[in-house]
């Protein structure tokens, strides 16, 4: 049975593997030569970074966590059979990321069981990383919170393509 540390460890290594990410993504952002190829759904892309990100991202998780799972975007599944499973998306937002837009991100989480033990977002052209621990929220180290909204109405929604849900018309 593994045990469950103090969340500030993975937190340590959440942030140890985000900075390490972030310096392949701005070495690579707005290069022409990275390399495309189209996944199985005809709207989404996979560029050789995106590749390139998860294998550096499962190698540094895998040297403090030898005995933990890790699911990637890119590579699947690699089942230990513990409690604890890191979750990776190298590059959210890939066509972004091509099209020279800033607002792609890397996304890292952990949880334990059925419980998100912390998520972390990067952006690391933006210079913004947020990152929760289940009860609090963080951008750059500083706490934020969510505006208060008394009815649907007032609130603000932002989503992405609504071409990518299937009950789209």
């Amino acid at each position: 049975m593994q045990k469950k540390k103090n969340i500030s460890t993975y937190l340590s290594v959440a942030n140890y593997v985000a900075d390490k990410i972030a310096i392949e993504i701005k070495k690579n952002y707005k290069q022409l030569n990275i390399a495309l190829s189209k996944k199985s759904s005809p709207h989404q892309v996979v560029t050789d970074l995106d590749l390139k990100i998860e294998k550096i991202a499962r190698k540094l998780i895998n040297s403090k966590f030898p005995d933990h799972n890790i699911i990637g975007e890119e590579f699947g599944k690699n089942d230990k059979n513990s409690d604890f499973t890191w979750i990776i998306d190298p590059i959210d937002g890939t066509k972004a990321f091509i099209s020279g837009i800033p607002v792609f991100t890397f996304l890292l989480s952990l949880k334990y069981k059925n419980n998100y033990l912390l998520g972390l977002v990067d952006q690391p052209i933006l210079n913004e990383r947020f990152w929760n621990d289940n009860k609090k929220a963080y951008l750059n180290n500083k706490e934020i919170k969510v505006r208060k909204f008394t009815s649907l109405s007032d609130s603000i929604v932002a989503i992405t393509d609504p071409i990518m849900f299937k009950n789209y018309n």
